[in-house]
């Protein structure tokens, strides 16, 4: 279908990401970027355009269903509303835009009944990909297949360093650059400082980073006066965050890879070299892991210096696949107590220790080791972690598998993607061995 369209009206990540809807050797479409870059308005303009033209089915998917109706739906309908002002040629539905004989219909992973069948959809559009698990990730290449021009269209931001999207898929890929301008398309170059369009070596996936800057209704166009506009307040927000917040700006504004300050459960933390003189020796933490979770144990002292007080860990042992000699068949290599043994720990040490593992605990008891289970109730993680924070936490510099928790335990997020008090569960294996020490004075020590 012929469409006479003024250019001017897309920001130049639409041009791109059209490009390479039309590539059928590109099979993923990658768009990492920052707050405000107009990732999702520029994917769905161009899969409502390119749907027109040439008539396929797609998917847009969410990890939560309800998630839907007021964030990437709504952005289709406008889109699709705006093109429909001369002729119309989307049909609004529930959860679908019929587009003349073809359908953009919408779904959660949390349905997985309603995303069974991918086979005949040309394009996948899986918006917030960072929500998703990397099990979700792996159900959708999976499952679209057995038609040529197929391709998984990925945007998000990129808030979490370690996040598997990183880790698993794009630290994979060896990139090469591209041009981040387009032949012949006047309003297609992206902001060549911030922004970066990468092919990798299979060629068949497309890397786009953009930001705001890259976005003509925040920073206006560079050469042309009509086109977009200028944004004074959200100018100013982020001229603010970088001097304010410095970490969030690196991720909001200019779309690269971190950690959001605000979701850092610890900042009261630094590292020593050593423990200091003075320091007081407090009863051992431990917490039980089965692969691939570590078994640790950490060293705790304290000190008081004026009114601060301070608390110094150090990682004694972070171990996988240990058990207690009495679960481990009677082997001693690779338990508990050969570990202890090791790290020359006395059985006189007091040790508090997840209270889920009892038959560890009965089984280092029966063994002679002074080890007893954390008194825990409801909140209690969230009692320990303010606990934590009445302290300057100090790690010391060989701790590093500790260091790594503190650097990446995050609250959650919700699904709109506010901030939770409550942390993720994960990254916190010494954390919980210090924590279950802390909550438990006065009651086991």
């Amino acid at each position: 279908m012929d469409m006479n369209i003024d250019p001017k009206l897309f920001n130049p990540l639409y041009w791109h990401i059209l490009s390479a809807l039309r590539d059928d050797n590109i099979r993923f479409i990658y768009v990492k970027g920052g707050s405000s870059a107009g990732k999702t308005y520029s994917i769905t303009q161009a899969l409502c355009i390119d749907s027109l033209q040439r008539h396929y089915n797609s998917m847009v998917l969410r990890k939560v269903s309800s998630d839907i109706k007021d964030t990437v739906f709504n952005d289709f309908k406008e889109v699709a509303n705006k093109l429909n002002e001369d002729v119309r040629l989307f049909d609004i539905q529930l959860n679908n835009i019929k587009v003349l004989n073809s359908n953009i219909r919408f779904r959660g992973l949390d349905k997985p009944e309603k995303i069974k069948g991918l086979s005949s959809y040309k394009k996948i559009y899986a918006n917030e990909t960072t929500s998703m698990t990397f099990a979700d990730w792996k159900e959708l290449k999976r499952r679209l297949r057995g038609r040529r021009g197929q391709q998984i269209i990925a945007d998000w931001n990129p808030i979490d360093r370690n996040h598997w999207l990183k880790k698993k898929v794009i630290d994979k890929e060896k990139w090469t650059p591209l041009s981040g301008e387009i032949e012949n398309v006047p309003y297609s170059k992206l902001d060549p400082e911030h922004s970066s369009v990468m092919i990798n070596e299979d060629r068949d996936s497309l890397y786009i980073s953009t930001t705001y800057r890259d976005n003509y209704w925040i920073v206006g166009h560079p050469e042309y006066e009509d086109v977009g506009m200028f944004d004074h307040h959200t100018i100013n927000t982020f001229t603010k965050m970088e001097r304010d917040e410095p970490d969030d700006y690196q991720v909001y504004g200019l779309g690269n890879w971190g950690v959001i300050s605000e979701r850092l459960v610890f900042k009261n933390w630094t590292t020593v070299d050593e423990i200091p003189e003075g320091a007081k020796k407090i009863p051992q933490g431990m917490d039980f892991g089965m692969s691939p979770d570590p078994t640790v144990l950490v060293d705790l002292y304290t000190l008081q210096k004026g009114k601060d007080h301070y608390l110094f860990i150090d990682e004694v042992f972070y171990e996988r696949n240990l058990l207690s000699l009495a679960l481990n068949e009677g082997n001693e290599e690779n338990s508990i107590e050969e570990k202890l043994q090791q790290c020359d720990v006395k059985k006189t040490d007091l040790i508090i220790a997840d209270s889920a593992g009892k038959r560890e605990i009965r089984a280092l008891r029966a063994a002679g080791w002074n080890v007893w289970g954390a008194k825990k109730g409801s909140g209690s993680i969230m009692y320990g972690i303010r606990v934590m924070k009445n302290y300057y936490i100090c790690l010391t510099s060989r701790s590093l598998n500790i260091i790594n928790e503190f650097e990446n335990y995050k609250k959650q997020i919700d699904h709109y993607g506010n901030i939770l008090p409550e942390p993720v569960d994960a990254d916190n294996h010494g954390i919980d061995a210090t924590r279950y020490v802390l909550i438990n004075k006065g009651r086991l020590w």
